[in-house]
């Protein structure tokens, strides 16, 4: 259709004047004039303009007659009515009509000058709906922004006589899009889904050794934006991406140097690369996330930056922050005070006894921190070994829990042993746990944890007292309240002070040796080093870490270590020079990427072990990634197998794949898709069930099926009970057990532990015995991922060094790690 005329008139008017003029206002009808004009329409009260409407808002004209008077009515967006009444019928049929004409000029004009933006949308829904292609968010997106950008300024219903056939099937057909854009990409990828299975099923039957599972094909042909695989153990995670890669370059959806496939070890990207060489004759990048870093910095940065010798040596790290805490005390008189007050104050987290819920639970919280004072002994609480700790690192010499010089021994009362004797005068130091309140009456009590018998206590307490008064020997006081109020040791000077006890503070050089003498310094340089990695990988500032320091003695705590690491983490960024360690691979790629300084050729990314990504990583691939509108990123992994937390890796990123990676479209963000491979070939479904059963009483664990291929009538799993004195016995029975399956071929049979001291001794001897079982003991960590005929897992114990580990992070490291899960 032409573009139609302009209007003869270029403006109209209507005006109520007399009667109605005067009385319609108090009835809230103010306007008395309509004007149109080229750009639109105006409504007036006398000379002054009440409200303007462009003529490409209006939705709707209507002229209605009634008894007193006709109603002109305009609808326009967004919601808006606009009523005129008190004139003339014909005045305001003639103004109607004219306004229609300058409305339906502008809506041809409009359409005249949409028209390549409406055919190229629906020509796209057009293609998309009969041609076989997935449509992903971005790309669904992208045209839902284009159509709703054409259709802007066209009301809802067209008026009649402005528009060809063919041109209002076209806008209809783009309205549908735009009123239901999530039910159309669906049906599309549903129907792509559909008969790409059917399409590729010689290439899914052929590309590795084994036909695809239906689930694998699912997860090959699936081309969202962001696609998460839950990959359970034994099903297959190496050849879906091997498969996916090759998928990817046989269609010519991708060229191969566009690919890159990511792995955390170079031999899995070895050989994931050289399968997909195999299998398609195509080289595509396969690489590790640090070798990934270093060689961005050295395209950013026209060279690659040397690796510095401690970077892939954890030996030579920890001397060299041994080293540097070292130096700092000898020079640096405030880091030796807090220091001296860590090894004092906060060798441990502290926990008060009143914060337990039972002796069980504090019993626990003593093993599992073992409360060893820096003169050696093993003492019975945090609070003891704090005062041993202040009394040693000040020169005052002391006995633990000495036999008091006075016989008290009787038939219902054992040897009363003081907790400290200050042996130079004589005089002894009880520390009592009790905390205070204000009782109902307003007087000070002393209380006891809920588990504790008060009365029992506190009559006790008085005994000790009164007996020291009987005996006239000199007693020091410490109490539990001290400590919660944040002035044990600050009390204890003072008291010591009192009783004209020498403060003799121990010299540096002896206080760093008794350190190292009893094995104190190395676990504290490890939780330095740990700390370190974390803190640069997650491009971290004091602040940043500050603001989870928590409070009260766990804020003190947190920050005295900051106040140690980060002279500590100075000390060591100038040690580097221009050389990197493997946190700045990290750190500086991502800055050279999100500042375009290194330009991905990569829209298509592929990652395995996706559950040990760290946010470090994390971020590099959102860097990567958004370099392009339209990339992708293919994730495999599986959230049961994470176990390197400790090492960084972060699980909310994989529990929150889609906001993480997502796109939006139609409304809805964080668009992702998940496909749950759920066959196992490595165990058979006696193994599969209960371990399913047994990890999803984990509600935070992503809800998976694992189906078992292989399918057996007989037991799988089974449990020993043994005590620590038979248990190379009890081995050498589950191996005869093992044997007896089948003696006529080599079984190959894998001893696991926890750690590595758990390896039976007699390893040698038990392989001579049983010679068609191949033997062989590994820790649990170094076993993830490999394949055995038979398993035995060793030392399932409860305790400091069981199984499962009760061996807590320190919780210093919360402070750069992820949450916990």
């Amino acid at each position: 259709m032409s573009q139609k005329k302009s209007p003869a008139v270029p403006e109209k008017s209507i005006q109520r004047i007399g009667f109605k003029n005067f009385v319609l206002p108090l009835l809230g009808h103010s306007a008395n004039q309509a004007r149109t004009h080229a750009s639109g329409l105006s409504f007036l009260s006398g000379n002054t303009q009440l409200q303007n409407i462009d003529f490409l808002s209006i939705e709707r004209i209507e002229v209605i007659s009634g008894y007193f008077w006709t109603q002109f009515k305009i609808s326009s967006r967004p919601r808006q009515s606009t009523v005129l009444v008190g004139f003339n019928a014909d005045e305001v049929r003639a103004f109607a009509s004219n306004v229609e004409d300058w409305w339906k000029y502008n809506l041809r004009r409009l359409l005249d000058e949409r028209c390549d933006e409406l055919i190229s949308v629906y020509c796209w829904l057009e293609t998309s709906a009969s041609m076989n292609s997935y449509i992903a968010a971005s790309e669904a997106s992208n045209f839902l922004s284009k159509a709703n950008d054409a259709l802007l300024g066209f009301p809802k219903s067209m008026p009649s006589g402005v528009m060809t056939d063919e041109e209002e099937n076209r806008l209809s057909c783009i309205r549908t899009f735009t009123a239901s854009a999530s039910e159309f990409r669906d049906r599309v990828n549903y129907k792509f889904m559909k008969e790409e299975l059917k399409h590729q099923i010689s290439f899914f039957d052929n590309i590795e050794a084994n036909p695809l599972t239906s689930e694998q094909r699912t997860a090959v042909a699936t081309d969202e934006n962001a696609t998460l695989v839950l990959a359970a153990a034994g099903s297959g995670k190496t050849s879906v991406i091997v498969s996916k890669t090759a998928y990817l370059v046989e269609t010519k959806k991708r060229p191969p140097d566009e690919i890159l496939l990511l792995s955390f070890g170079r031999d899995a990207a070895d050989e994931m690369a050289e399968r997909v060489a195999t299998r398609t004759g195509h080289d595509v990048m396969a690489t590790t996330f640090h070798a990934l870093g270093l060689t961005i910095i050295g395209q950013s940065e026209d060279r690659k930056p040397a690796l510095a010798a401690h970077a892939d040596d954890d030996k030579k790290l920890l001397s060299l922050i041994r080293g540097t805490l070292k130096t700092l005390i000898d020079g640096n008189e405030k880091f030796e005070i807090t220091i001296r007050q860590w090894f004092s104050e906060h060798f441990a987290p502290y926990r008060n006894e009143f914060d337990f819920k039972n002796l069980a639970e504090y019993y626990r919280y003593v093993r599992d921190y073992e409360f060893r004072t820096l003169q050696g002994e093993k003492v019975k609480s945090f609070e003891e070994c704090e005062i041993a700790n202040f009394l040693y690192m000040n020169g005052v010499a002391y006995e633990y829990e000495p036999d008091y010089e006075h016989d008290t021994s009787s038939s219902e009362r054992r040897v009363y042993t003081p907790d400290f004797l200050l042996t130079e005068k004589g005089i002894y130091l009880e520390h009592f746990g009790v905390g205070r309140e204000v009782g109902h009456e307003g007087q000070e009590q002393l209380v006891t944890a809920p588990y504790i018998d008060r009365d029992q206590y506190i009559q006790d307490m008085r005994w000790k007292i009164a007996l020291h008064e009987q005996h006239q020997t000199k007693l020091l006081q410490t109490f539990s309240y001290e400590k919660a109020e944040g002035c044990l040791t600050k009390n204890l000077h003072q008291k010591l002070l009192q009783a004209e006890v020498e403060i003799n503070p121990i010299p540096s050089e002896k206080f760093f040796t008794k350190l190292v003498e009893l094995g104190k310094i190395d676990p504290f340089t490890k939780l330095i080093a740990t700390f370190l990695h974390h803190f640069k990988a997650n491009k971290l500032e004091r602040y940043q870490c500050e603001s989870r320091t928590g409070s009260g003695i766990s804020q003190d705590r947190n920050s005295a270590f900051l106040d140690i690491f980060m002279p500590v983490y100075e000390s060591y960024q100038t040690s580097l020079g221009t050389r990197i360690d493997f946190e700045d691979m990290i750190v500086r790629a991502i800055n050279h990427v999100e500042t375009d300084r290194f330009k991905s050729p990569y829209r298509h990314i592929l990652v395995d072990e996706f559950q040990d990504v760290s946010s470090g990583r994390g971020k590099l691939l959102k860097a990567l990634l958004g370099q392009f509108s339209h990339s992708r990123l293919f994730a495999v992994g599986d959230d049961w197998q994470s176990i390197y937390r400790f090492a960084g890796s972060d699980l909310s990123i994989m529990r929150n794949f889609g906001r993480e990676f997502g796109r939006s479209f139609d409304g809805q963000a964080g668009i992702q898709a998940t496909v749950d491979l759920g066959r196992t070939f490595r165990c058979p479904d006696k193994i599969a069930e209960p371990a399913t059963r047994f990890i999803l009483k984990n509600d935070k664990q992503i809800r998976k099926r694992v189906s078992a291929v292989s399918k057996t009538q007989t037991p799988a799993v089974k449990i020993v009970f043994t005590d620590y004195n038979d248990t190379t016995e009890v081995l050498r029975e589950a191996l005869k057990t093992i044997h007896g399956y089948d003696d006529d071929t080599t079984q190959d049979v894998k001893l696991l532990g926890r750690y590595n001291h758990l390896k039976p001794e007699g390893l040698n001897e038990l392989n001579e015995e049983f010679q068609n079982l191949d033997l062989g003991y590994m820790s649990i960590h170094r076993a993830k991922g490999l394949e055995s005929d038979h398993v035995v897992v060793l030392g399932m114990n409860a305790g400091r060094w069981g199984f499962p580990s009760e061996i807590v992070d320190d919780p210093v490291l919360n402070m750069v790690l992820p949450e916990g899960e």
